[in-house]
């Protein structure tokens, strides 16, 4: 939402500075991941949560000092999730401009 509404109010002088297939690529791989892995990832997502809840559940009760590995299991997991965040935007981002210049040779066609 916020890509499409700063493309929408970007002065003129930007986008004729800026290539078209640079938006094209960032705007077509957007809506492609809304509409083909959104829904299916959502309900994957939902699932593994309650499974995985359920599971800590049940091996907490019958196991009491799993908690003890528990607890620097779950920091250490916080700790390499950020990491894998920041370098997953890296990836995109690269992703990105290297696809860019493919969708502005075939707009310009």
């Amino acid at each position: 939402v916020r890509l499409w509404h700063r493309l929408l109010r970007a002065p003129l002088a930007f986008h004729d500075a800026s290539r078209a297939g640079r938006f094209s690529g960032v705007c077509t791989r957007d809506i492609f991941i809304c509409d083909e892995t959104l829904g299916t990832n959502w309900n994957i997502y939902l699932y593994t949560i309650a499974t995985s809840l359920g599971m800590f559940a049940l091996v907490c009760i019958i196991v009491p000092p799993f908690l003890a590995l528990a607890i620097p299991a779950g920091i250490l997991y916080c700790a390499l999730l950020s990491y894998y965040r920041r370098t997953s935007r890296a990836m995109q981002r690269i992703e990105a401009v290297q696809r860019a210049p493919a969708y502005a040779l075939l707009s310009e066609c």
